[in-house]
């Protein structure tokens, strides 16, 4: 985890940017110049996705920041055509309650 310079109290939530950084395989969240959150993945054969660890710093916790993150990146991923394989226990967990992406997930085989 990276070391940050921002003090809890002082952040400001309220314009966080996303983008997909290709060259680092993760999406990232930007809240000013700073990666507040970031969630890794992995580009697969047959257009698939694995979303493997998200990440939050610590100046940037309990803002909803990964929650957002998370859901513009399966988000970008369906867009693209991407089959979403989610490894990554957060991503997990919000699939559990957002059904919007059901259509994109690969299914383990049985299912």
């Amino acid at each position: 985890m990276s070391e940050s310079t921002v003090q809890p109290e002082a952040v400001d939530t309220s314009t966080v940017t996303i983008r997909r950084n290709d060259e680092a395989s993760r999406y990232e969240a930007l809240v000013g110049a700073d990666v507040a959150a970031y969630a890794e993945y992995r580009l697969r054969p047959s257009e698939r996705i694995v979303f493997t660890h998200t990440v939050t710093e610590e100046a940037f916790t309990r803002r909803g920041i990964a929650t957002q993150l998370v859901e513009w990146a399966l988000t970008d991923a369906r867009d693209r055509g991407e089959t979403i394989v989610p490894r990554c226990p957060f991503v997990v967990s919000y699939l559990e309650t957002h059904h919007q992406f059901d259509d994109a997930l690969e299914r383990p085989a049985g299912d």
